[in-house]
């Protein structure tokens, strides 16, 4: 997939409703599907003010009684370039775990919303830019999409769930593979839900929206209740917490 289409694939899930929150991070809601459109030039890095952004985007969408399902993507030919290491070698060592921890709550409150999440990946998606579609579910990623947590390269590790969301994702083996290495590839088994064409992100508001909407909200949201109790407790307390009792 070139530098067109994975455009072209944006373009499908951005087209949609009116913008609602200015900066590194665009708001849309229609048909009651909710697209996070991160923007932040070259290449959509994190840094501090995008973090936050995201988080009060994602958190303000809890207060709406109109978005059944939420959509997080990106501009660009890049999904999220992982932190930015310009800014990173600027913090001293007192900020530096101010920042990680910053993008450790970010991602929590994305990854609590009691929607559905997904990750409409149409670009390189590598450290950070990962452990953000691992806090979603599921992961639609653009064919030929490059994915990877190269944190060890650099002296670093993951601080952003990546080393346990990983591991639900595809397993133990896989998951040490990648941290070890620090190597990227294209999507695997487990961490991409879907790896879709160019307008697979657009298909997924489509159908997401087809389903009815926000009338089919609280299913949703018993159904992300009931999945995050089974992988999250002993299994007696899954069952329990599904039947809810």
């Amino acid at each position: 997939m070139d530098a067109a289409d994975q455009d072209r694939m944006v373009a499908a899930v951005s087209t949609m409703g009116t913008p609602t929150e200015n900066g590194y991070v665009r708001v849309k809601v229609e048909r009651a599907v909710a697209v996070l459109t991160v923007d932040r030039p070259p290449a959509n890095a994190l840094d501090r003010q995008l973090v936050d952004q995201l988080s009060r985007a994602a958190t303000s969408l809890v207060r709406r009684g109109d978005v059944g399902a939420v959509v997080i993507t990106s501009t660009r030919s890049r999904f999220i370039a992982g932190a930015d290491i310009k800014m990173l070698r600027g913090l001293d060592d007192s900020l530096f775990p101010r920042f990680v921890s910053a993008i450790q709550r970010g991602f929590d409150d994305l990854q609590r919303l009691p929607m559905p999440r997904i990750a409409a990946v149409n670009g390189p998606a590598v450290g950070g830019g990962l452990e953000l579609a691992l806090a979603c579910d599921p992961q639609f990623v653009a064919e030929g999409t490059r994915l990877g947590l190269p944190e060890v390269r650099l002296r670093l590790l993951p601080g952003a769930g990546g080393t346990q969301r990983l591991v639900e994702a595809v397993g133990k083996g896989p998951t040490l593979e990648l941290l070890y290495t620090g190597r990227g590839g294209h999507p695997r088994r487990g961490v991409a839900s879907r790896a879709s064409r160019s307008n697979g992100a657009g298909g997924t508001c489509d159908r997401l929206a087809d389903l009815g909407g926000a009338g089919r909200g609280p299913c949703r949201r018993s159904v992300r209740t009931a999945r995050s109790a089974h992988w999250c407790s002993p299994e007696p307390q899954a069952v329990s917490r599904r039947a809810g009792t």
